[in-house]
């Protein structure tokens, strides 16, 4: 009697595991994320997950009944994950701050900047209340960590600001155009050295080129070089079209 009982028994908790594993692989979900967002019991927890996903219904929905932090911090997680749809959602909320940070200190224009999404930082460049110079805990600006990702749409987008410091450091004591000589990003260097406040910075401008040498990333030194000479030659040639009309005025 005791080992039909033992043998029962086993045969009930092969039947329990094959029926749990069954109902675990059809409503198993693929993304993480999304996983934590079916489960979800309270309405940030679904605000949060749907702006990760690029729920926009769902973030519609939520909307009445979560708090401005709510708002602030799926509005970072959109612009984390590149949902631009969500992004304009949450942007459209009359309290939002679009300078909002997250526990690093990153704005959604920093992490859309640092994850190379392009259109949501053009949408978040739309808002008026947009600080393209925020930085975050370690100093990082949008520009510095764009210029040191590569991303080199991103970094056009931002240098369309007139009110970008170009010259921002973080607390590494990096630009942007340090951070991409260092890295060797030939195509961020040649879009930042079209503002003549980082070719006017020739310390930096040389800085940045010892360090390109030093990484072996000569095109990029090359270009900062041929920068600074054709900033030379153009101040050359002012200064002598300048002395050549007060000789024709005597």
């Amino acid at each position: 009697m005791k080992r039909l009982f033992e043998i029962v028994s086993v045969v009930l908790m092969l039947v329990c595991f094959n029926v749990l594993a069954v109902h675990a692989q059809s409503s198993s979900v693929s993304d993480p994320f999304q996983y934590k967002y079916v489960r979800a019991v309270y309405p940030f927890e679904k605000m949060h997950y749907a702006a990760v996903n690029g729920d926009v219904k769902t973030v519609k929905s939520l909307l009445p009944n979560v708090t401005t932090r709510d708002v602030e911090k799926s509005l970072i997680a959109a612009a984390k994950y590149g949902h631009v749809n969500v992004v304009k959602e949450l942007l459209a909320q009359d309290d939002i701050d679009v300078n909002a940070k997250n526990e690093e200190g990153m704005t959604a224009l920093i992490v859309a900047a640092l994850n190379g999404h392009v259109v949501v930082v053009q949408e978040l460049l739309k808002h008026n209340d947009v600080d393209v110079n925020a930085r975050d805990t370690r100093d990082y600006t949008a520009l510095i960590v764009a210029a040191l990702n590569g991303n080199v749409a991103v970094v056009q987008e931002l240098l369309k600001r007139d009110d970008i410091d170009v010259n921002a450091r973080n607390a590494m004591d990096q630009t942007a155009l340090f951070g991409a000589a260092k890295y060797g990003h030939v195509g961020i260097i040649r879009e930042l050295l079209k503002r003549e406040e980082i070719v006017s910075n020739r310390a930096e401008c040389q800085r940045a080129i010892e360090l390109a040498r030093s990484r072996n990333h000569e095109e990029a030194a090359r270009v900062i070089e041929e920068a600074l000479q054709k900033s030379d030659a153009q101040l050359e040639a002012a200064i002598s079209s300048q002395l050549n009309l007060s000789l024709n005025g005597k």
